[in-house]
């Protein structure tokens, strides 16, 4: 009975080398795995060559069940105040002043004003805070005024580039629209005054030496808009102008100024030469936005009659369009900044990379009036008509 039970050992142990033969197979496979996903990282950098947005969509997953709230500030309803992302927070402008927050929702700055219709832009380091309706504006650079004018008229529009100049429009009793300009110390460095155009907006080129000036001809049968460009220190200048269109928005990308009119996107360099970038057609637009040296974001309502669906196009300052995505509801309003782009539809809130790819969706306990990216879009303002809440984006 010994030797038998030594012979089963003994063949038992002859089972061994299969064991070794499992562990490699093992190993093969998890190679294989391993060589698979590589391959599959490899083909998604391809097909987009940001790896930050790759590694935004890897997050989405996460952040579709829950994003990441930072901070909270209150208002009062019905004190509907002006939210503009500045530097790396917000400004809050209301009718009786501003107030600057950090992105953790801590007031940092603080000024009294009067303010009948505040209107904040910002770029970069500076910031102009004008009064519509008013005489006022205040000018800004690292959160310390710099500079404050008054004018003899009711202002209409401002706007600041990355250096600080600013544009006014303005109206007076004897003239339909006035464009100003003042350089970054509060030097006024060009006038034009206009009795039969109205001008409704007005932009620094980049380099500081071009106007662009958006204007409205409405005298005759059929509406004239269209932008002139000033040379700063010049008197003479030149226009591109179309029958039948009304002005969205406007802005410079690069050397030429992107237009936005109700039937059409163009791009117009400063000779006067005109590039249309999007013909309309009988499409719906509903909204456009112009994220400065980067692309154009257009939404245009779907065909459908029962249910609303937008169609979301990412364009170059090519013309070229480099991402869509398709989403089954009304578009509120939209924003870009950086890379990212913004989708507000009420009850959710979806964020797409300038491919078109979504990264993450929030889902807010309320309706969303609107939101403002903020930093270089990582982060977001929530608004709604209490309160906004910051949150983390990727």
């Amino acid at each position: 009975m010994q030797e038998i039970k030594e012979m089963e050992l003994g063949s038992n142990s002859k089972l061994n080398p299969y064991k070794h033969s499992n562990n490699l197979v093992k190993l093969v496979i998890l190679i294989v795995i391993l060589a698979v996903c590589i391959s599959l990282l490899v083909l998604l950098n391809q097909k987009d060559s940001s790896i930050h947005s790759f590694i935004a969509g890897v997050k989405n997953r996460i952040l579709d069940a829950s994003s990441i709230s930072i901070s909270s500030i209150q208002f009062e309803p019905g004190m509907y105040p002006v939210f503009t992302p500045y530097a790396d927070g917000l400004v809050c402008a209301k009718a009786d002043g501003f107030k600057i927050y950090n992105i953790h929702g801590q007031e940092e700055w603080s000024e009294s004003q009067v303010l009948s219709n505040p209107l904040v832009k910002a770029d970069g380091r500076y910031m102009a805070i004008a009064d519509i309706g008013g005489k006022n504006v205040y000018a800004y650079r690292n959160k310390n005024k710099i500079w404050t004018k008054s004018v003899d008229g009711e202002i209409l529009n401002a706007s600041i580039n990355e250096k600080g100049y600013v544009v006014l429009v303005f109206k007076d009793s004897s003239r339909k629209s006035i464009v100003k300009v003042f350089d970054n110390n509060g030097t006024e460095i060009l006038v034009r005054y206009y009795s039969n155009n109205y001008a409704i907006d007005a932009k620094v080129s980049p380099d500081c030496r071009i106007i662009a000036v958006g204007e409205v001809n409405a005298s005759g049968f059929k509406t004239t808009c269209g932008v002139r460009f000033i040379p700063i220190g010049s008197k003479e200048d030149s226009g591109v102008f179309e029958e039948d269109s009304i002005i969205g928005s406007m802005d410079f990308m690069d050397k030429n100024l992107v237009i936005a009119l109700n039937n059409k996107l163009l791009s117009i360099s400063q000779d006067g030469t005109k590039t249309v970038l999007s013909d309309f057609g009988k499409s719906k637009v509903t909204n456009i936005d112009i994220n400065r040296g980067k692309f154009i974001v257009k939404v245009q309502k779907a065909n459908g009659f029962l249910n609303w669906s937008s169609n979301i196009d990412i364009i170059n300052k090519n013309g070229k369009t480099i991402g869509s995505f398709e989403l089954k509801d009304k578009v509120i309003n939209i924003d870009a900044r950086g890379d990212i782009i913004s989708v507000n539809a009420g009850d959710k809130v979806v964020f797409l990379n300038s491919s078109g790819k979504q990264i993450s969706q929030f889902s807010p306990k309320k309706d969303v009036k609107e939101v403002k990216l903020l930093r270089d879009g990582s982060a977001a303002g929530i608004v709604y008509v209490d309160s906004i809440e910051i949150v983390n984006i990727y």
